[in-house]
């Protein structure tokens, strides 16, 4: 049997969610996956032993699904059992409120073939999970929609030959990573542009005044979003938002500065955001120094800015976090972690001799372990964490610090739009309140390590850091 479960939050009562998603007869107003769907008596009342007939796409055709409902607690569960001439398919549907408003939505599918057929489960896990994740990142968002009137999310055509035109690509690293990557994935996306209405929502971004952390606020708060700008430079951070008031007129922007290596002026920044809700905080303050600094407090500044200040602000807004509906926390990682592995003696006294490249692609595969834990605390209160990286993109960041590399990689580096579309896509994407947890790439889950990379750490590896955190910020 081929198995999927996802979770995610829906922004309306449990009762208006479960009308939508237990009633089969409608799966194809939403689901992209679905060419049509209709009960064999839709003038009854839902109820065990209800049937609808489905046209499900599969491998370029569409494929007749007869279901049956065998389970029904009104308002809170469904479960369903599919079944043509090949396979089987059970969809377990569950609804509850969400901490902090809202429903949460749990969809468990199983998929097996019939007879001799069973030998191919395993080839075709892949495809059934993309069909699966596909089918309920498209009732999120049709469950973001404000009168729950969803219009079918329909892919291009041509979309199967861009995804593997992309995955052609992830072969070789520098087109993957690169401006090509993204224009060939982004073409694969049922909603490209992020058509969202972000209004009500407070954010949080740091390293908000350039590159990366300034297009991220620019995508959030042109949709409505009221933007937190945390900057470590006042001067530069009032510029930056006054640029981004001219060029939004009406956008909601606000500044704060705090230095992500200063634990005081976290703590100081925490206690300040905690007096309202919190919907979204975006990690993405960096710091590549290519000769060993530390801080006031006597830490190694690129392990204190990218780990310790993160760790410190999540954990002073967990309750600002999880009592906002459908709230996120995104970890802005970087590819260069594909190249570590966690060492938590070196991440805090940093390597010797110093290698500043080194250093910081160590201190983003930190970030990425404590996404993983910080979901697991988070998850079950309502907010969804993940990790992300942005590619390689044309930032005054990348241009400062590795000079060399962007001179030799400058033809097929992201603009930072690019770049940070993922990182606005995983703090305000209906889809993305699916990421538990995940690291991702052009909105896409990806594995954390590459074949042969031996860059896996231990459990008790990933104990110590969480550990260690809380230590050395006092949480």
């Amino acid at each position: 049997m081929i198995e999927i479960s996802e979770t995610f939050i829906a922004p309306h009562p449990p009762g208006r969610v479960f009308e939508l998603v237990a009633d089969f007869g409608r799966i194809a107003s939403w689901d992209p996956n679905v060419a049509s769907s209709a009960l064999r008596d839709p003038d009854a009342p839902l109820a065990v032993g209800a049937r609808a007939d489905l046209m499900v796409l599969f491998g370029g055709r569409a494929v007749p699904m007869a279901y049956e409902l065998l389970e029904l607690e009104p308002g809170e569960r469904a479960v369903w059992r599919g079944e043509n001439a090949t396979s089987v398919a059970l969809d377990d549907i569950r609804v509850e409120p969400a901490p902090g408003g809202g429903t949460r939505v749990h969809w468990g599918a199983t998929l097996g073939f019939k007879g001799p057929l069973s030998l191919f489960d395993r080839l075709a896990t892949r495809a059934f999970t993309r069909i699966g994740r596909e089918t309920v990142s498209a009732l999120a968002r049709a469950l973001a929609d404000p009168d729950l009137q969803p219009a079918p999310a329909r892919h291009s055509p041509f979309a199967a030959l861009w995804g593997s035109a992309a995955s052609a690509m992830d072969a070789a690293v520098a087109p993957s990573f690169g401006a090509p990557g993204y224009i060939a994935r982004r073409k694969t996306w049922a909603d490209p542009d992020l058509d969202l209405d972000l209004s009500g929502r407070r954010i949080v971004v740091t390293g908000a005044n350039s590159g990366l952390g300034l297009a991220t606020t620019r995508a959030l708060a042109s949709r409505g979003a009221h933007v937190v700008m945390v900057c470590r430079d006042p001067g530069r951070g009032q510029r930056a938002l006054d640029d981004l008031a001219s060029e939004l007129p009406g956008a909601r922007l606000s500044l704060e500065r705090a230095d992500m290596g200063a634990l005081d002026d976290v703590a100081a920044l925490g206690s300040r955001l905690a007096r309202a809700p919190v919907h979204a905080l975006v990690h993405n303050a960096g710091a590549l120094v290519h000769e060993l600094q530390r801080t006031a407090d006597g830490h190694e500044l690129t392990f204190a800015v990218h780990v310790l200040g993160p760790h410190l602000l999540t954990r002073a807004l967990e309750g600002a976090l999880a009592g906002a509906m459908d709230s996120r926390v995104v970890f802005v990682s970087s590819g260069g972690m594909y190249t570590q592995r966690l060492d938590v003696d070196r991440l805090r006294d940093g390597l010797d001799p110093f290698d500043g490249a080194r250093v910081y692609a160590h201190a983003k595969r930190a970030q990425v372990i404590l996404a993983r834990r910080w979901s697991e605390l988070l998850g079950p209160r309502g907010v969804a964490v993940g990790s992300m990286h942005p590619g390689w993109a044309d930032t005054p960041g990348v241009r400062g610090a590795l000079p060399g590399f962007h001179k030799v990689t400058r033809a097929l580096l992201r603009t930072p739009e690019q770049g940070a579309d993922t990182i606005a896509w995983l703090a305000a994407s209906p889809e993305a309140s699916l990421a538990r947890g995940g690291f991702y790439l052009d909105r896409e889950p990806r594995s954390e390590h590459t074949p042969m990379a031996r860059t896996r750490s231990s459990p008790a590896d990933e104990q110590r850091l969480w550990e260690l955190c809380e230590a050395l910020t006092g949480a």
